[in-house]
């Protein structure tokens, strides 16, 4: 039991952030079929879980064999409905969605279907973010600004993009090409700054999570 359940367990993390991708996925690329596949998978991976749970210290050779099964029927009906939603999607919001894990992917899902309903249209998305973020990202950058001015050292100023940051505190109007110089000049910000108070850099990362998922509508639908 130890193998298959130590397996399971290290690859909990992995199999939600595959589950929230599709789940992502579906909202810009609706498919009732996979929807269903998806909902079923979920309810195995839920009843695998229990299993584990009631068995830990169990090393009958049929549990274990079940749990052995499901994982990798889990694992492989997950990749099967990814494949399936990834033709229907471009390969850039493809490739950026694998990069995030955890609790951006979490958010990337709520916010999104927060974003739908208020767009009421997948194809009003765009223009719907177009038009009502620009108060948004005039006040992330101020505060971006303020960040950079309290932890940044003199190297690091002198690296990052502060021109555009200051550019960005006043008036901005987006576009597909803005929004990737956007995230571009952002991220590097971020990733470069060394900040000694962790609450203020996991802050300013968080509020960045918001602009990441609207560069992910606009790679994906413009």
């Amino acid at each position: 039991m130890t193998e298959i359940a130590g397996k399971i367990i290290r690859l909990r993390k992995d199999t939600i952030a595959k589950i929230d991708r599709i789940h992502i996925l579906l909202l810009l690329s609706p498919s009732e079929e996979l929807s269903k596949q998806l909902e079923y998978t979920e309810s195995l991976y839920l009843s695998m879980l229990e299993l584990l749970e009631d068995n830990m210290e169990n090393e009958e050779a049929t549990i274990i064999n079940r749990l052995t099964n499901d994982c990798e029927t889990v694992n492989n009906l997950l990749n099967d409905i990814k494949e399936d939603l990834s033709k229907n999607i471009k390969l850039m919001p493809l490739l950026y969605l694998d990069k995030l894990k955890g609790e951006v992917l979490a958010y990337f899902y709520g916010k999104l279907e927060e974003l739908l309903e208020q767009a009421e249209k997948l194809e009003n998305l765009p223009s719907y973010i177009n038009e009502n973020s620009g108060d948004e990202i005039i006040g992330f950058m101020k505060e971006l600004l303020t960040y950079v001015k309290e932890y940044a050292s003199e190297q690091e100023l002198r690296l990052i993009p502060l021109k555009y940051i200051e550019e960005h505190t006043h008036k901005v109007e987006f576009d597909l090409k803005k929004w990737m110089e956007f995230q571009k000049n952002v991220s590097f910000t971020l990733k470069y700054i060394h900040c000694d108070n962790q609450e203020a850099c996991n802050a300013m990362h968080e509020a960045f999570w918001l602009f990441e998922l609207y560069y992910f509508i606009m790679i994906s639908l413009c």
